[in-house]
């Protein structure tokens, strides 16, 4: 059963993170009909209300989509293309754009902000050099494309370094502000992706004065 025993976390994200796992081991393809909350709910032993939170926390992610008297299935996208050299390119970033806007023609925009002080994970914080007990400003952004969820996104910045300023705030204001008008010193850039197998690839680049739009 998802999330096993103790654990803390919302039953009904438990179902979702097991339908997730299950999607991404391929059981449930794109386009392909989750179980329904009439399915679920007897399955673990939970309220339908409880396993129709658990798919809306699905569609919510833009990992599935309801529809009307169907079900909910799993989403199916229009693949992206992937442009590796331009996304970090300083004409790109340094123009204030995004460094996903270099991987497709078609417009990708935030659509919900979230922020907030947190502990980071423990491999963020050996990143960012923090000590266990040091928190970070966590940004979280939902990308959409063509009308659809299509990434979720979040950067981790040490708190005493954009404590009060804009970065802490979910909307920014006008204009562009760099993390190099924060500090004098040497911030680094750290991006992390799955590579085919699996496997979680992580890069330190050793230079940025990346403007908060990158961020936004």
């Amino acid at each position: 059963m998802a999330g096993g025993k103790g654990s803390t976390r919302p039953r009904y994200l438990q179902i979702a993170d097991e339908l997730k796992a299950a999607i991404e081991r391929g059981e449930y393809r794109p386009g392909d009909r989750l179980p329904g909350e009439n399915a679920l709910a007897p399955q673990y032993g939970v309220a339908v209300m409880t396993a129709r939170r658990a798919l809306r926390a699905l569609t919510n992610e833009g990992l599935a989509e309801s529809r009307k008297g169907a079900g909910v299935f799993v989403q199916a996208f229009h693949p992206i293309r992937r442009r590796g050299i331009q996304r970090l390119a300083q004409d790109q970033w340094g123009a204030g754009k995004s460094i996903w806007s270099a991987d497709e023609d078609r417009s990708l925009t935030v659509d919900q902000v979230s922020v907030q002080e947190t502990v980071p994970p423990a491999h963020i914080a050996e990143m960012l050099d923090l000590n266990a007990d040091e928190s970070a400003c966590a940004r979280s952004r939902r990308y959409v494309l063509d009308g659809r969820p299509v990434m979720l996104a979040t950067s981790y910045l040490p708190y005493a370094l954009v404590k009060g300023s804009a970065i802490t705030q979910a909307d920014t204001g006008p204009g562009e502000l760099t993390l190099a008008s924060l500090t004098s010193g040497t911030a680094r850039f750290a991006s992390e992706k799955r590579s085919a197998d699996g496997c979680l690839v992580l890069r330190k680049r050793p230079r940025w004065a990346c403007p908060l739009s990158a961020l936004s």
